[in-house]
């Protein structure tokens, strides 16, 4: 019943946001729908396939996907342009974190996730500055930061020093994609 229900909800929201051009709304309506897909592949269980986290995973990535194709034809039809903002953002949550759950979730193919991550990240951030989208930049840098701790802290795994360095390489890591970031967007504003 819930599933129907946020969908019903999503649904609704969609409709207002277009209606009354309601940014809001839509925020709403793709938070519904999300959850919606959430909610309605954490209820089937699966019995032939490889199990609820990667099904979550694959709808957060077809999802982001979609958002991500909504953000570009509103810009690219000037049919409310001003939702890819909206769009965009929730889009590449999705995508950016179903890949980092595979790399997280996925023990025996976690490197191929690693990869993907980081060509998609790497995707982003390159479109980002051309758009001169400091957020989707942000996004992108963050998405492939977390996936380099993830290595990082791979060979420390069972180490003498698993608890101090890669906490200080990953420290020294995160403060160098603050800098990035910051670089970044100061030569956006410049622009």
């Amino acid at each position: 019943r819930w599933p129907r229900h946020l969908l019903v909800v999503a649904a609704l929201d969609l409709l207002a946001a277009y209606r009354w051009d309601s940014r809001t709304a839509l925020g709403l309506a793709l938070t519904s729908l999300a959850a919606w897909r959430g909610l309605a592949v954490g209820l089937v269980p699966t019995v032939l396939g490889p199990g609820i986290a990667a099904d979550l995973r694959a709808s957060a990535i077809g999802l982001g996907v979609l958002y991500l194709a909504a953000a570009v034809i509103s810009a690219r039809l000037e049919r409310k342009p001003h939702f890819e903002s909206v769009f965009a953002p929730a889009g590449l949550l999705l995508l950016l974190g179903g890949l980092l759950a595979g790399v997280f979730t996925d023990p025996r193919a976690w490197t191929l996730w690693l990869l993907a991550t980081l060509v998609v990240a790497g995707l982003v951030m390159a479109v980002a500055v051309h758009l001169g989208r400091s957020l989707y930049f942000a996004l992108g840098l963050l998405a492939a930061y977390v996936a380099l701790v993830r290595l990082l802290f791979e060979p420390f795994r069972y180490g003498m020093y698993a608890d101090s360095l890669p906490l200080l390489l990953s420290a020294g890591l995160g403060a160098g994609a603050l800098a990035v970031i910051f670089a970044v967007h100061r030569r956006m504003r410049e622009r």
